[in-house]
């Protein structure tokens, strides 16, 4: 059975990169020596049921791997933006633009993040969580200052603590 299925897998594949003129996944130059489009070359009318669908599996596979990839570079965009500005730009629909439509539309996107970015920074303000030490010094507290947290007026409890 694996056999058979690693049989028609490369078949497809073929025929897909044929019908395509793709060779690994990369556009192929023509080189037909002059003869006419779809002479030795199979029809779509020619491929069987099952590498059609074969072939119409592998295109929603790449299709949904390009817009994964398109989001992971949408996301490392805005990522300097708070969490409430970022959810506009995460409902744009990635997966049905094309490749120029998408690299104009993230440079749109990139501009847009670093002018507002660069405002707010201006006016003082940061986008992101504060670090735990920022601006405390974490030093240990003082005797006076621990018998002061420790003073109490009245009798003490039973087990000589002050509260």
């Amino acid at each position: 059975g694996d056999h058979r299925a690693n049989e028609a897998q490369k078949t497809a594949v073929r025929n897909y990169e044929k019908t395509h003129q793709l060779k690994d996944g990369k556009p192929v130059e023509d080189h037909n020596n002059g003869q006419q489009p779809g002479e030795g070359t199979p029809n779509a009318d020619d491929t069987p049921a099952w590498g059609k669908a074969l072939i119409e599996r592998l295109d929603r596979i790449e299709s949904v791997n390009a817009a994964n990839s398109r989001k992971q570079q949408l996301s490392g965009v805005i990522a300097k933006l708070p969490e409430a500005m970022r959810k506009a730009y995460e409902r744009l629909p990635l997966e049905k633009y094309t490749p120029e439509e998408f690299s104009s539309t993230m440079a749109e996107i990139t501009s847009e993040v670093e002018s507002i970015a660069n405002s707010n920074a201006a006016r003082g303000g940061v986008f992101g969580k504060p670090s735990a030490a920022s601006g405390q010094n974490k030093a240990e507290l003082t005797e006076a200052q621990k018998a002061a947290i420790a003073h109490r007026e009245g009798p003490n409890s039973a087990d000589a603590q002050p509260f």
